[in-house]
């Protein structure tokens, strides 16, 4: 079995040596895994990948040993492994796969999953944007997941948590958690504020600067 070098500067064998057959969960609308081969040097469940779908080429994550769906001659290999550290066992735990949640909306909360499935079959490219059918869309009821399928799975499993809470679920409240001055300034990023209040400024680049909002 070949080292090969982690992009954390780790030296190990691989766990899945060049040729095996691997599941990478890809950064699209997919409700499965998609198996390829590993590349020369290997691949480690959790490395960040690029690999071909179709005529592009994708980014994923290695999840694990692939299923074997796909014949050999027909597999195609990971086009590189990307120079970031790999996603760790309990990140990769946390993280559920989208048919899961498909599976549960259909069980527990099927009139939600109706609409919503005609909204995403009927929708259409927008340059980079996949916009679901409005009409379609505004069918399905207004219910929280909480609600709709938390509170009825039975493969869940809940423990106390006592500190302070704030799901994010507007500008606002991200202002709040983002820690404002006196000035009522909250920043993110490299930004530079002058004469600002009240507002929440988010940068990218050190040449940003904003005035007087």
């Amino acid at each position: 079995m070949e080292p090969c070098t982690r992009p954390d500067g780790e030296i190990s064998p691989p766990e899945f040596p060049a040729g095996d057959q691997v599941a990478v969960v890809v950064a699209e609308m997919l409700d499965r895994l998609l198996d390829y081969r590993a590349p020369e040097g290997g691949l480690d469940a959790g490395d960040l990948v690029e690999a071909p779908l179709g005529p592009r080429r994708v980014l994923g994550c290695v999840w694990g040993r692939g299923e074997g769906e796909v014949p050999p001659g027909k597999l195609r290999a990971v086009s590189r492994v990307l120079d970031l550290p790999r996603m760790r066992a309990p990140m990769r735990d946390f993280l559920a796969r989208a048919a899961d949640m498909v599976e549960a909306f259909r069980r527990h909360a099927p009139e939600v999953m109706k609409p919503v499935s005609a909204a995403l079959n009927a929708a259409t490219a927008d340059l980079g944007f996949l916009r679901l059918a409005p009409a379609d869309y505004a069918k399905a009821p207004s219910i929280s997941v909480d609600y709709a399928v938390m509170e009825k799975a039975d493969n869940l499993a809940v423990v106390p948590f006592s500190a302070g809470w704030s799901d994010l679920g507007g500008w606002d409240a991200v202002w709040r958690e983002q820690g404002p001055d006196g000035d009522g300034v909250a920043l993110s990023g490299p930004a530079e504020a002058i004469d600002c209040h009240d507002t929440l400024l988010r940068a990218e680049s050190e040449a940003q600067v904003l005035v007087g909002i």
